[in-house]
């Protein structure tokens, strides 16, 4: 394994890290250069199908054009045989009605369009249009989806619509729905089919459809429609409708990959589904089949397969395949319990959130409750704030200025004076431990290269990880009085670098740099009360801090300052100007850090 991490991470080019690292920007300038003729054994185009992974040849169109096996992928001079990979179970259904195909071969001149998950805002579906091979067929700026399956609930026939379009032709059906703002294919369209010996199901399916978005639908259908009592008059209705007008159905390309996990899922998988795990390229596949033996009691472990995840443009099947390996080494144990396990989901869902496919872990979890795989509940929990929230919440933190003086502190004893951690750890790990793992992050942030700090998802990882375990480790600590507060000190030093590292992509834009400052500063001191002798790394890192954003003055009420003195002592004591400290302090240092007469001495110095 560490022959392929050395090795991927020599082989990512600064350009790739880049790439991964911006918010996508549409490079997809004409879709229909990806659209496909289907035509018959004459040469008669009979549908259409979009070509949505190129590697491997595979296209997508609707299940009700694949009647016969004379049927050729044509695209200029140029024609194809195919085979169906994958479709739905019924094309009757409104749902159904679509199917994967592949050439068995890569030698296209274009690329493939990646299909899209997420069911896209109004605002994005009126900027897209449906596609032929030619040109734009039409807008679809009057769809809406229907809500029950926005948050990746299963597919039924209410979460298809339909449009209403003054050209499309027979030839039409297939063609995919592009939006540029997702860039990438958001549904597939096909002429509404209701024929006379449809089913009881069939019919009602079609009724409720045209129902649900009558706004699509002139006055006089409508009435047309609600004016027949019987569901065998309704369907009567919307069947003359469906031969004398456009009317287009939209099956969302939610649908396609709901079907596709689900058979990906299965115990006994047909092997028409091995096309799609083999679209899987070299490297994306080492990094898949990593993800088993990644350690979630180590820091290293996670740190090195998030850096692996993020460093990569997954494409759609690829995305469906980490998915896949996550599932089944949770339900067959291969992938373990530790402090850290939930940290290892992050990465793959932050991918999937950048390509849209932010729901699919939901239909991963409903196939395994089909297929009859039980996935055991983690024990792990994450507690704590993230980066953003603790800067939020603690942006104004007074600091523990008010400690020189307990008896004027208008927080009395409370720990860390108001500092706001978030909740404490429920589970079996300790502060401790959750401290010493949020440390080890923080360490792995900072070896990242100039080129991986481009990447934004990364950098949010990390801060978020470290800052969440070391939050919930303080917050656990301060409830046990037995704690040293020595590995506080620690934890807070570790804040206060975090803080301390002012411009990154996900920095609250609204806070000024000034207020990182200060708050770093403030925490940075709070560490010094509770560092020891047994971790002179850490009062230099946090001395380091307190040098550096020397800005005290009206930050922290009457001023203070730190006075030079030799490194074991000088980030301990905070007194004002004019004041010298006791000479047996200079003259024995260890002696300072007795706990009592530490207090002592910051009392007599407050006053």
């Amino acid at each position: 394994m560490k022959r392929l991490l050395t090795r991927l991470a020599l082989s990512l080019s600064m350009a790739a890290v880049a790439q991964a690292a911006v918010a996508q920007q549409c490079d997809i300038a004409d879709p229909a250069r990806s659209v496909f003729d289907i035509v018959n054994q004459n040469g008669e185009k009979s549908g259409t199908a979009v070509l949505i992974d190129a590697d491997k040849g595979l296209f997508l169109t609707a299940l009700h054009l694949l009647g016969s096996s004379t049927l050729r992928l044509k695209q200029g001079n140029n024609q194809w045989p195919f085979r169906k990979v994958l479709a739905g179970n019924n094309s009757a259904n409104l749902y159904d009605d679509w199917a994967i195909i592949t050439t068995g071969q890569s030698a296209f001149p274009v690329r493939g369009i990646p299909l899209i998950y997420d069911l896209p805002p109004p605002e994005s579906l009126r900027l897209s249009a449906v596609y032929d091979s030619m040109s734009s067929v039409g807008g679809v700026d009057s769809i809406k989806w229907n809500d029950t399956i926005q948050n990746g609930s299963a597919c039924t026939g209410k979460g298809v619509t339909f449009l209403r379009l003054n050209d499309y032709d027979r030839g039409d059906s297939g063609s995919p729905i592009f939006s540029p703002n997702e860039c990438g294919v958001i549904g597939l369209s096909s002429r509404f089919i209701l024929p006379d010996d449809a089913t009881t199901a069939q019919q009602k399916e079609v009724v409720e459809a045209f129902e649900q978005f009558s706004q699509n639908v002139p006055q006089q259908d409508r009435d047309a429609i609600a004016a027949s009592p019987s569901l065998e008059g309704k369907a009567s209705v919307v069947r003359e409708l469906l031969k004398n007008e456009l009317y287009v159905k939209i099956v969302p390309a939610k649908c396609v990959i709901d079907n596709v996990v689900q058979k990906l899922i299965e115990k006994n998988p047909t092997s028409n589904v091995s096309v799609i795990e083999d679209s899987v390229r070299a490297d994306i596949r080492q990094i898949i089949d990593f993800l088993p033996s990644v350690d979630p009691s180590s820091a290293r472990s996670v740190s090195d397969f998030a850096n692996l995840v993020y460093s990569q443009d997954w494409r759609w099947p690829e995305i469906l395949g980490l998915w896949s390996k996550y599932y089944k080494a949770r339900s067959d144990g291969s992938l373990r319990e530790g402090i850290l396990f939930r940290k290892i989901r992050v990465p793959i869902e932050d991918i999937s959130r950048r390509k849209k496919f932010y729901y699919i872990d939901v239909a991963f979890e409903s196939a395994l409750q089909q297929a009859g795989i039980q996935i055991s509940s983690s024990n792990s929990q994450l507690a704590g704030v993230n980066f953003a929230g603790f800067i939020a919440v603690n942006s104004s933190w007074k600091g523990e200025v008010a400690m020189l003086d307990p008896l004027q502190s208008p927080q009395g004893d409370e720990p860390f004076a108001g500092l706001q951690l978030g909740e404490p750890s429920a589970d079996a790990h300790s502060g401790s431990k959750r401290v010493e793992a949020g440390l080890e992050m923080l360490s792995f942030y900072k070896e990242l290269t100039p080129e991986q700090r481009q990447n934004a998802d990364l950098v949010k990882f990390y801060r978020d990880t470290t800052t969440q375990f070391l939050t919930s480790g303080l917050a656990t600590l301060q409830m046990d009085v037995t704690a040293s507060k020595d590995t506080s000190g620690k934890a807070l030093v570790g804040l206060a670098e975090l803080v301390n590292d002012v411009g990154t992509p996900d920095a609250p834009a609204n806070l000024q740099k000034k207020r990182f400052e200060v708050l770093a500063t403030k925490l940075a001191r709070s560490a010094a009360f509770r560092l020891d002798l047994s971790a002179p790394e850490y009062v230099k890192r946090s001395n380091d801090i307190i040098e550096k954003r020397a800005l005290f003055r009206g930050d922290f009420g009457q001023e203070l300052r730190v006075v030079p003195l030799n490194e074991t002592i000088q980030n301990q004591i905070r007194i004002r100007p004019q004041q010298t400290l006791p000479d047996q302090l200079l003259i024995d240092p260890a002696r300072a850090f007795n706990p009592q007469r530490n207090l002592n001495l910051r009392q007599e110095l407050a006053r």
